[in-house]
């Protein structure tokens, strides 16, 4: 499935030759950041909210200068999109009574994230987890869950319930008995699932060609 999605996308124009969307990420909203336009409905039946955002650049490049924006632009396109996904999670609460948010780390979205931060949503019953960790203490400022709690749940947002992919064991293998009850009670597809794009094309620590890249989307 996760193979037709991307197909799908590509035909759609929505991405490029880029690596695969993993499976059950692919039913909740993606927002695209190499485009400033995304289709409100995913294309051949795939799940998707009509709040899903419409204009979001890449923000890393924005910030390096590539394209010539400005800082303010940049600030406008995360605020626009924030406002996108709190939508989607506002839609989600009244709808059920909670939302889910899986979020990636990396230099991209840390405007997205700060704009996030002061949208107006009921946190308390929002939450937020990582669509992938580095294997680093969360206090290491290299841990996407550090840039998480430093940006994204502060001020309001960090009343949200956060699900680290962090734990005690020695190694990322060993902790996944772990990691699947920590995850055992988030509801599936996600609400908002927000993926960056590595100029190598990996996307949630999946790398083009990679040995384990078939289990993963498996």
């Amino acid at each position: 499935q996760p193979v037709r999605f991307c197909q799908c996308l590509r035909r759609e124009g929505v991405i490029e030759e880029r690596a695969d969307v993993p499976g059950k990420c692919a039913q909740a909203p993606v927002l695209r950041l190499d485009s400033y336009q995304v289709p409100d409905r995913a294309p051949d039946g795939f799940a998707s909210h009509t709040a899903v955002a419409r204009r979001y650049a890449a923000l890393e490049e924005c910030q390096e200068g590539k394209r010539g924006h400005t800082p303010r632009g940049v600030r406008g396109r995360a605020r626009a999109t924030a406002a996108a996904i709190a939508e989607i999670l506002h839609a989600a609460v009244v709808e059920r009574g909670q939302a889910s948010l899986v979020v990636s780390g990396g230099r991209t979205p840390e405007a997205l994230f700060r704009a996030l931060a002061r949208q107006d949503l009921p946190w308390s019953q929002v939450t937020v987890t990582l669509a992938d960790e580095r294997w680093l203490h969360p206090e290491d400022p290299e841990s996407n869950e550090h840039l998480v709690r430093t940006t994204l749940l502060t001020g309001p947002a960090a009343a949200a319930r956060f699900i680290g992919l962090k734990t005690a064991a020695a190694s990322p293998d060993a902790a996944m008995p772990e990691l699947r009850r920590r995850l055992a009670g988030l509801g599936r597809p996600f609400d908002a699932v927000l993926l960056g794009m590595g100029e190598d094309g990996h996307t949630a620590s999946l790398f083009p060609d990679a040995e384990e890249l078939a289990q993963a989307l498996g």
